[in-house]
């Protein structure tokens, strides 16, 4: 058992060493937003009411474009850029976590369906 954990994570490690962003902007939906995340947005000098949208129990997340995208994703024909890229949320720092067939747009999780119609 400890040896096949062992080449996950290995495979796992090289997978995402080779990654490198095109900026696509494929990836950029809003996330969930923890305090910290709130605070340093803030800091930059945006006010909540302009970047947070509130669920059910009151989860915080960031609000979204009429096309879903974050609204810090900055698109044109060539790139995309985040627009708080200094001062962006934990999970973008973080990512990728995990590439689905080496694949940058985010997995789907089960619970994604729940959310997108607690929130519609």
């Amino acid at each position: 058992m400890e040896v096949i954990l062992c080449i996950q994570i290995l495979r796992w490690y090289l997978m995402l060493k080779g990654f490198k962003c095109n900026r696509c902007g494929r990836c950029c939906y809003p996330p969930r937003l923890y305090s910290k995340d709130i605070k340093r947005i803030k800091k930059a000098g945006y006010s909540e009411e302009n970047f947070i949208e509130r669920s059910f129990g009151n989860i915080c997340y960031l609000k979204e474009q009429k096309n879903g995208k974050c609204i810090f994703l900055k698109q044109n024909k060539k790139a995309s850029s985040c627009k708080i890229y200094d001062c962006r949320p934990k999970i973008c720092r973080l990512y990728p976590t995990r590439l689905l067939n080496g694949s940058c747009e985010p997995e789907t999780l089960a619970f994604d369906g729940i959310i997108a119609k607690a929130r519609s």
